[in-house]
C-alpha cells in the first residue's frame, strides 16, 4: 500500500480503470519487480497539464515534458538506455522534499 505515486517515464506501476455499478474504480498494479523501499511510480504523461510541465524524473528514457507531445528524440533516449545498460550513464537524481514512504510490496512471481 502507498499513499503517493510519483511520476517516472520508466514507471514500476500501471493504473487500470474500470466501472463497477456505474462508478469508476482505479487499481494500481506492479508493471515490473519492485524492490523493498523503492518509491511507487507511474507515468503521468496521459494527464493533460495545459502548459508544458518539465519532467525531472531522471529515467534514462525521460521524455522531457508531462502532458505534451514528446520533445526528445527517441534515438537519444535509446542511446541513453544503452549507455546505462553498459554502466556508462546513471541519469540524474532529483531532490525529494518529503521522506520516502514505506510500501508493503508482495513478492512478484513471473
Amino acid at each position: 500500500a502507498s499513499r503517493f505515486l510519483n511520476h517516472s517515464c520508466d514507471p514500476n506501476c500501471k493504473l487500470e480503470k474500470w466501472q463497477v455499478e456505474g462508478e469508476t474504480r482505479v487499481g494500481v498494479f506492479a508493471a515490473r519487480c519492485i524492490k523493498i523501499g523503492e518509491p511507487l511510480t507511474y507515468d503521468y504523461r496521459f494527464v493533460q497539464f495545459g502548459p508544458e510541465v518539465m519532467c525531472h524524473c531522471g529515467a534514462p528514457n525521460c521524455q522531457g515534458y508531462l502532458g505534451a507531445k514528446r520533445k526528445i528524440n527517441l534515438d537519444i533516449i535509446e542511446s541513453k538506455r544503452r549507455m546505462q545498460l553498459a554502466g556508462l550513464y546513471w541519469g540524474f537524481k532529483r531532490k525529494r522534499s518529503l521522506p520516502p514512504r514505506l510500501a508493503i510490496v508482495s513478492k512478484w512471481k513471473q
